[in-house]
């Protein structure tokens, strides 16, 4: 553990490209795949003009924030002591780790494969306080030889050591982590999106504006032909006017109409758009329920919401592991004695259980059994119970069958009753 870092780095400010070519985008992305996150991650941020791209990392990144926090100690050595210091956490927790400081560490984990923070730590009285300050991902760099990221500062170049108590390291992969960025997979798809949306707005200009096609009698003067001409000018902009005789006929007369051009190819912008759109939810979310459920039904819709909960449950594994491994170690070492009191934190990212389709299960496999053993087939009910998790006490010997019906009474030749041998 080296001395802790009291004062922030001073950091260059990260380079903005407010347009993006596709060699580019290529460029960027080629220098991304070595590990070079200066361009990749720029070229990230300009993803977030994309609508659907914004909306899916604010939904990935701040659903974190809205799931339940706990703070659980440490489950080796002293339990006692091991509390205590848990207790202590949950005072100083987002003052260490302020929630928008979490949301955009991961949001760089999701985007280019990788969050990182600088940690700096203030003291008061004799508690050791570390604070987390995300660093632009556009400074940072694999270095191979060294196995260890590269941060530029405006004071030279600083190797980023995981657990060393001044750096945060968060990625979902601890092989090549930038390979798992979404910009790899958007980047060029984003750049599509924006050609078709321009090639789009062309299209909607000159198809949604018709020319006007006046129509004039061949017999009409120059003098009336210009004076109608000028007349359409006043109508307003639109298209090219068209002056067309109308003939020889004396009923022939001055007229207007529209000349559309009749076409449906804003059907493949609307399909290229919304291939694109998918793409980005499935990249970022793990599914796109609005695509793939079409007209379909509340059984898909769950399958689709444990994907996403799958990636939820990942990225709060991820954050805890990081956090107690870079700051919370360092942080109980310095204030207790001892990085192995550290406790982790825990956010509460297992789906809630369906209690309706639970009582529907038990209800049908209840209906089940007993349509069974109506026919007189023995059934393990023990066995069906744990093959629904069903929580039972015991279970009792089934009633005996009901005894057969008496058959009805019989008379003799007089209309007597008699009863049966």
């Amino acid at each position: 553990m080296v001395a802790p870092r009291r004062e922030r780095l001073r950091l260059w400010a990260p380079e903005q490209l407010s347009r993006w070519t596709v060699a580019a985008v290529r460029g960027a992305l080629t220098a991304h795949e070595r590990g070079d996150l200066s361009r990749s991650s720029v070229l990230a941020d300009n993803l977030e003009r994309n609508p659907r791209i914004f909306a899916a990392l604010q939904t990935r990144t701040l659903a974190l924030s809205a799931l339940p926090l706990e703070i659980e100690p440490a489950e080796d050595g002293d339990q006692r002591r091991a509390k205590g210091v848990a207790k202590d956490l949950k005072k100083v927790f987002y003052d260490i780790a302020p929630e928008d400081v979490l949301a955009e560490l991961l949001r760089s984990a999701v985007s280019v494969g990788v969050g990182v923070a600088e940690i700096v730590w203030t003291t008061t009285g004799s508690a050791w306080t570390p604070r987390l300050y995300p660093v632009p991902a556009s400074l940072l760099w694999w270095d191979e030889t060294l196995r260890a990221w590269q941060v530029s500062t405006s004071s030279g170049v600083e190797t980023v050591i995981q657990g060393d108590g001044r750096w945060l390291v968060m990625s979902h992969s601890s092989c090549r982590s930038w390979m798992r960025g979404v910009v790899r997979c958007l980047g060029l798809e984003d750049k599509i999106r924006t050609e078709a949306v321009k090639d789009w707005a062309r299209w909607s200009e000159r198809h949604g504006t018709p020319m006007l096609l006046a129509k004039t009698p061949a017999r009409a003067s120059e003098d009336d032909k210009a004076s109608f001409y000028d007349s359409l000018a006043n109508v307003g902009s639109g298209g090219t006017t068209l002056l067309v005789p109308r003939g020889e006929s004396p009923e022939a007369s001055f007229d207007v109409s529209l000349v559309e051009a009749m076409s449906d190819g804003w059907k493949g912008f609307q399909s290229l758009l919304g291939l694109v759109a998918d793409d980005a939810s499935i990249a970022i979310l793990g599914q796109n329920l609005t695509q793939e459920t079409k007209g379909g039904s509340l059984a898909a819709a769950k399958v689709h919401d444990r994907v996403r909960s799958d990636l939820l449950q990942a990225d709060a594994q991820v954050l805890a592991t990081a956090l107690r491994r870079d700051v919370l170690e360092p942080w109980a070492l310095f204030n207790y004695g001892s990085a192995d009191l550290a406790p982790w934190p825990k956010w509460d990212a297992e789906i809630p259980e369906d209690l309706a389709a639970v009582a529907a299960t038990w209800t049908a496999a209840a209906k089940a059994a007993a349509a069974w053993r109506a026919e007189g087939v023995e059934v393990d009910l023990a066995a069906l119970a744990e093959r629904v998790n069903l929580p039972v006490l015991s279970i009792g010997k089934p009633p005996p069958p009901a005894p057969p019906p008496a058959p009805p009474a019989q008379g003799d030749n007089d209309g007597n009753q008699t009863s049966n041998p």
